[in-house]
């Protein structure tokens, strides 16, 4: 092994030590898998075993994490740049209205929920309400539909996926179309590490591994037989 190809294999064990610390990274969902372990598998593959051979290296991330092509988009899913609100959605959420005797919410067992939009930022969460409390319920929820009507509330920034992007190089806007159908790039970027909320490893250098699509370079493949091949950049 001459001295830049031992460069490049320590660049990629580097690499891999990072995935493994990024706690960003979220558990496995849908038996689709573990997306830190995908990235490492693709890492690995495309730097280190590929050194020594001008396969894809696809199917050879298949091999190693048994994948077929359902579980390959449910991870490319779970890397989808979105806004996530805080806690569950609906389950377990409790009435949010202020008492009147005493300070504190309510409490009880909500049985109406809408999303409640922070103009600021565009952030959202669900709000819950108990059937005692299905005026306020309504007071609320009415305003919060002019506020839609009325517009000016800014996208939120993204609080979830995008780590994929920070690893290795893809057409990732077309990969998270195909993986969630109706998806759209936000405003942010897709990279986690451009985006002021999840900026902890904003320290990492920038990647050296592209993904190119198919024949055409740039393009990602609908269905995983066509899927693009890794190249490492020098």
């Amino acid at each position: 092994m001459d001295g830049h190809e031992l460069r490049r294999t320590l660049a990629v064990h580097d690499r891999i030590a990072r995935i493994y610390q990024d706690d960003r990274f979220p558990a496995g969902y849908r038996g689709a898998g573990d997306l830190r372990m995908f990235a490492i598998t693709v890492v690995w593959v495309a730097g280190i075993e590929r050194l020594a051979s001008n396969g894809d290296v696809w199917p050879r991330v298949y091999e190693i994490l048994g994948l077929n092509d359902w579980r390959f988009w449910r991870l490319i899913e779970q890397d989808v740049p979105r806004y996530e609100p805080p806690g569950d959605l609906l389950y377990g959420r409790q009435c949010e209205a202020p008492m009147i005797r005493k300070p504190g919410l309510c409490g009880k067992r909500g049985c109406t929920w809408f999303r409640v939009t922070d103009p600021s930022d565009g952030t959202w969460r669900i709000a819950s309400y108990c059937t005692r409390h299905e005026a306020l319920a309504a007071q609320v929820h009415a305003a919060q539909i002019r506020q839609a009507k009325a517009g000016g509330v800014p996208e939120p920034f993204p609080n979830a996926g995008g780590l994929l992007p920070s690893y290795f190089g893809w057409d990732w806007p077309k990969s998270y179309a195909i993986a969630k159908p109706g998806w759209k790039p936000p405003a942010a970027g897709i990279r986690a590490d451009d985006w002021p909320a999840l900026a902890k490893v904003a320290e990492m250098a920038p990647p050296t591994l592209s993904v190119l699509a198919g024949e055409r370079e740039g393009e990602a493949a609908p269905r995983p037989s066509g899927l693009p091949s890794l190249r490492l950049l020098t």
